[in-house]
């Protein structure tokens, strides 16, 4: 028998999700002002471009979250503890790279942001497949914001 969706849930993980994405673009001031005069490595991205992508990773991981947290198992709040630890250092970049242009430290930081989505996929795997298909586009877009931001870092 399928399973019904807590709407309520799903809700609450999705706001959750993109408040703390807010939270942390909050943190990071304003873009505009930074990016363009940049020096960028290739495939850089125009600035528009960042606003729509983290807005649907933001979205797949509230989604993916809920698939563990309506699991309600001992391991999936461990699961759930971890995304938090995820989303807040992922709310930290901002403050590290636009506010505060520390290049070489975002560098690390979304190094360290990394490990923490593949341990993350991992965890998730055991209590939802979805949830781990859901997240691995975050984890792709890591390892590509990781690129730009070394390129950032020693071009800057």
């Amino acid at each position: 028998m399928k399973k019904k969706t807590d709407w309520t849930l799903l809700c609450l993980c999705v706001v959750v999700t993109l408040a703390v994405g807010f939270a942390g673009n909050l943190l990071g001031g304003n873009t505009e002002d930074i990016y363009p005069q940049l020096e960028k490595p290739p495939l850089s991205p125009p600035a528009a471009v960042f606003p729509a992508v983290w807005a649907i990773l933001y979205l797949l991981l509230g989604i993916g979250i809920y698939f563990i947290a309506e699991q309600k198992s001992a391991y999936g709040k461990g699961t759930l503890g971890f995304y938090a630890v995820t989303l807040a250092a992922n709310a930290l970049w901002p403050l590290w790279f636009r506010r505060l242009h520390l290049y070489t430290f975002a560098a690390f930081w979304i190094g360290a942001m990394v490990v923490l989505a593949a341990i993350l996929i991992y965890r998730a795997r055991r209590e939802s497949k979805t949830a781990a298909w859901l997240f691995t586009p975050y984890l792709l877009w890591l390892f590509f914001a990781l690129y730009l931001n070394v390129g950032v870092a020693v071009l800057n």
